[in-house]
């Protein structure tokens, strides 16, 4: 599961346009030590980084649409993850490799920002590359190494990589989410089929 958490969390840096096997099925990615140094998935031709994808397609009236008040617009989700790329993923890398504890992490302690735009997209890639740094330091071994989360007691490397992929993935499906909402609206009959997609008031 390791090699799939890493190539995951590595994925959104990667422009697979020009790193096809002559296939054209399959692209290769280097992985930090904590994976095979080389690992092929099958990510179809199409796939794009994804957030940059969002950011270059849908309008930006569409990426500021919060689904509901109490709801985050695409935009938000993304700040949100800068921040805990900035914020949070760095000091926890560190502290893995010093063997100390860190604090939790309160997304709505975070100090006001400007208005969210593109540039937020770069941001991210940007923090998160420094991250991949971070990560290369370890290799297999310091998976199971612990140290003390401020609420959840002693966490390891492992669990705290699958948490990161799986928060990722959770903020990017929230945000394709808010951007579906004018499509489900004017998908008139066809609505039905988007009722877990829609946020209660």
């Amino acid at each position: 599961t390791i090699d799939i958490i890493v190539q995951v969390y590595i994925f959104p840096l990667n422009d697979f346009s020009a790193q096809f096997h002559s296939g054209g099925e399959m692209a290769i990615i280097d992985a930090p030590n904590i994976g095979a140094t080389e690992t092929a998935l099958p990510f179809p031709i199409w796939q794009k980084l994804r957030w940059q994808y969002l950011l270059d397609t849908y309008p930006q009236e569409l990426l500021l649409s919060k689904p509901v008040p109490t709801e985050w617009s695409a935009y938000d989700c993304l700040q949100h993850l800068v921040d805990v790329e900035r914020v949070s993923t760095s000091v926890r890398l560190k502290a893995f490799l010093a063997g100390e504890g860190f604090p939790d992490f309160d997304p709505n302690q975070q100090a006001e920002k400007d208005a969210p735009s593109s540039i937020l997209g770069s941001q991210f890639t940007e923090i998160r590359q420094d991250n991949l740094s971070l990560l290369a330091q370890f290799n297999e071994t310091d998976l199971v190494k612990e140290v003390r989360h401020a609420e959840y007691g002693m966490v390891s490397l492992s669990q705290f990589l699958h948490h990161l992929v799986g928060h990722d993935l959770m903020h990017t499906v929230q945000a394709e989410q808010a951007i579906m909402q004018p499509m489900i609206k004017g998908s008139g009959a066809w609505a039905v089929n988007y009722t877990a997609h829609i946020p209660s008031n």
